[in-house]
């Protein structure tokens, strides 16, 4: 079974990193893309370091603009790239694993 993953990341270097790192798990469909400053993904993100194993309720963001807010005007410490694929749910786990080390954000419903 395929299984689509959008992930949110800060910069070009870390989506071409986690990129590279992906593809020894067999990943298709992989599409990267730089978003505008107007970009929403219409879907609840969460911090990839709440990847499994870490306490407490992540802190959850219905919209980038949401989370502009919260991390101040000015900074450019929000995603700004889209990497999205497809993987199938024998690397799920993996994926996931390399997905948290990369420091963006990801689309809640994956996680689940």
């Amino acid at each position: 079974m395929s299984i689509h993953m959008n992930v949110f990341l800060k910069n070009e270097n870390a989506a071409e990193s986690l990129k590279s790192s992906l593809l020894k798990y067999h990943v298709t469909d992989v599409y990267l893309e730089e978003m505008g400053e107007e970009a929403e993904p219409g879907t609840e993100i969460i911090p990839t370091g709440y990847i499994g194993g870490t306490s407490g309720n992540p802190p959850m963001f219905s919209s980038f603009k949401k989370l502009r807010r919260e991390k101040g005007s000015g900074h450019r410490d929000y995603p700004n790239y889209l990497l999205s694929f497809h993987t199938t749910e024998e690397y799920k786990q993996k994926v996931l694993e390399e997905i948290k080390k990369a420091d963006g954000y990801i689309d809640k419903k994956a996680v689940e």
